[in-house]
């Protein structure tokens, strides 16, 4: 029988452990218009074409005139990028199954891609961006639901009201974080509701179905907000409001859309990597130049604080 050490650790080459959010909505939320210049106008229609007017016309006199009104937005992109560096040192000395370069290059690429989520987040959770909002309190919660006054269903579909009303577009999606998912899945109005009509959880599919929605987005990511070299300090991108809203599937002109992301060339990012000889390595830099633009403010609704 052989005597001393018959195995000597290495990196485990078939499997291996990274923290990474695994999926992202800001490019879901509103549609993606790719653009080429870095700011420009947007066209905007007035509320003249859902005005009632006087048509009446008397006998022998001209019709009563109508009219209507422009006016713009305008979108202004922001360049963004991330750089890395990999030494050939460290080439030489990387076991397997690490690949620096790939390494790299997602690491960069999930950054930048959190970035805009998190700007993405900034608009469209933003009661502010929205002609119609409302911010629920602690008898109105989704968490402290003793009374109809509390309950999801009732606010989600007045909301969908009001941007009828408001303007003329019927919503077709809706968007929460993670957490208000979690809360619906145990907010007894909502079981109550899906008993009645169907078996299951309170699933976006579910939701969506039961809010009349084409689709209704979970925002999953999660961010570190502590500093490097300190404890590490996690909390959800998306937070506790739901937004209601009409995204066009189309766009095009004449569109009352709630909102576009403007993004500069045909992809998301763009990846640049060079040598530079003055620290023996290359660079990797990832690049994105975005917009999240709201347009038709009318057309979505932001329910806030729906877990006091």
């Amino acid at each position: 029988m052989p005597e001393g050490t018959t195995h000597y650790s290495t990196l485990l080459g078939n499997v291996s452990a990274k923290y990474r959010n695994m999926s992202y909505v800001a490019d879901q939320v509103f549609p993606v218009i790719n653009v080429i210049k870095e700011s420009n106008n947007i066209l905007v229609y007035g509320y003249e074409n859902i005005r009632r007017e006087q048509t009446l016309r008397s006998d022998g006199s001209p019709a009563p005139t109508a009219t209507h009104s422009y006016s713009n937005t305008t979108y202004n992109l922001q360049t963004h990028a991330l750089r890395d560096s990999v030494t050939q040192n460290q080439r030489d000395n990387a076991d397997p199954p690490i690949q620096l370069d790939v390494d790299v290059t997602e690491n960069l690429t999930d950054k930048m891609l959190l970035e805009r989520e998190a700007r993405t987040r900034d608009v469209v959770f933003t009661t502010t961006t929205w002609a119609g909002n409302t911010t629920l309190v602690s008898t109105t919660s989704w968490r402290f639901n003793t009374t109809t006054s509390g309950d999801p269903n009732v606010h989600v579909w007045s909301a969908a009201a009001a941007i009828v009303r408001g303007s003329g577009t019927t919503p077709n999606k809706a968007l929460i974080g993670y957490g208000t998912l979690a809360l619906l899945a145990h907010n007894s109005f909502i079981l109550d509701r899906i008993r009645q009509v169907m078996k299951g959880v309170a699933s976006a599919d579910v939701l969506a179905s039961l809010w009349n929605l084409d689709t209704v987005m979970i925002g999953h990511a999660t961010e570190n907000t502590g500093l490097e070299g300190v404890a590490n300090s996690n909390t959800m991108v998306w937070t506790d409001k739901c937004w209601v809203g009409y995204a066009t599937p189309n766009p095009g002109l004449r569109q009352a859309t709630a909102g576009y992301l403007f993004q500069k060339g045909g992809s998301a990012a763009r990846v640049k990597k060079w040598r530079d000889e003055a620290i023996d390595g290359d660079w990797t830099e990832v690049q994105m130049a975005y917009d999240p633009q709201a347009v038709a403010t009318s057309s979505a609704y932001l329910i806030a604080a729906t877990d006091l």
